[in-house]
């Protein structure tokens, strides 16, 4: 559930706004939570989802031309209305995505919509897929997920993940802007406690990667960036 992104340069939730959201948190993030992202525009596609998509491959190397499927099969955590996951199947890329909000999948895009699976990341049991990922995207979506259920979410994205493969990450911490705006955030909390979360469930940090994404203007400015690579053996 990409908030933050969805929402832009907005500014501020009014007080209009926020009992807008807190309503449709009662109704598992449904139609009002979506219509009011963006300063009341609504969540929609946009060059951004694009500029995600050109800026993973650049980042992985995926280049025209080579089978890119056969490199990396991504799953994008979080995935809203599947804008991600269609601009880099348009790029060749294997994108499939995972999100809580069954209305978000219900008004997903056409083209992504058949590779998109309805989750709730504090459940105990991940969904089977057809295919193995060896790279995952999760933007704007642990900060939704209570405290209680942080390690488990955690968790499944490592089991999402194949031997070495890579996380892109961003989550709203303390003192990112609007941090304390959106009365959905249930665990906005300080950059060290995902560093140290995100080791000891098996990651480790790729900090040369992460300085390569920060030159993309979406993350440029945002404190709660990591890519992160998946460590063995495997825990419990």
């Amino acid at each position: 559930m990409s908030d933050e992104m969805g929402r832009g340069t907005a500014g501020p939730v009014t007080e209009s706004e926020r009992g807008s959201a807190l309503r449709t948190t009662d109704t598992s993030y449904g139609e009002l939570y979506w219509q009011t992202l963006d300063g009341g525009l609504g969540y929609a596609d946009s060059v951004m989802w694009e500029d995600i998509a050109h800026t993973i491959k650049e980042l992985f190397c995926i280049r025209p031309g080579r089978d890119a499927s056969a490199d990396y099969c991504l799953i994008d955590v979080g995935c809203a209305m599947g804008y991600l996951v269609k601009h880099l199947r348009r790029r060749g890329v294997e994108a499939f995505g995972l999100d809580f909000s069954s209305y978000a999948l219900e008004h997903a895009d056409e083209m992504a919509k058949p590779h998109l699976t309805c989750f709730d990341l504090t459940h105990e049991s991940l969904p089977e897929f057809p295919v193995k990922f060896n790279l995952l995207t999760c933007f704007e979506t642990l900060e939704h997920i209570p405290a209680e259920h942080a390690w488990r979410a955690v968790k499944h994205l490592w089991n999402l993940l194949e031997p070495n493969g890579f996380a892109i990450l961003t989550v709203c911490v303390e003192g990112q802007p609007g941090w304390d705006t959106d009365p959905t955030h249930q665990n906005v909390v300080s950059r060290d406690y995902w560093d140290q979360l995100f080791r000891e469930r098996g990651f480790y940090s790729r900090s040369s990667k992460a300085q390569r994404l920060r030159q993309f203007w979406l993350f440029s400015q945002h404190r709660g960036v990591w890519v992160l690579q998946k460590q063995q053996p495997k825990l419990p």
